[in-house]
């Protein structure tokens, strides 16, 4: 059973607690993910970044060009 509780070392001090003292639980872990998080989400930003960046097999390049040229069509 995986358990993603979000709160203060308190809270947590008591779910450990009462994991315990239930007998039917063998074992428990508690894992702090917030810095993980942090770097996951610093990454996917830099990727995203990345990809707007560049354009998709030149495709990009083209349709900027015919944009341009649609629009100096629609100016004239």
């Amino acid at each position: 059973m995986l358990l993603e509780v979000e709160g203060s070392g308190a809270e947590i001090a008591e779910v450990e607690r009462r994991m315990r003292v239930n007998d039917q639980i063998l074992r428990y872990m508690t894992i702090r993910v917030d810095e993980m998080r942090r770097r996951a989400d610093k990454l996917k930003g830099r990727r995203a970044r990345k990809a707007a960046k560049r354009p998709a097999d030149g495709k990009g390049i083209k349709a900027v060009a015919q944009a341009e040229s649609e629009e100096e069509e629609s100016a004239a």
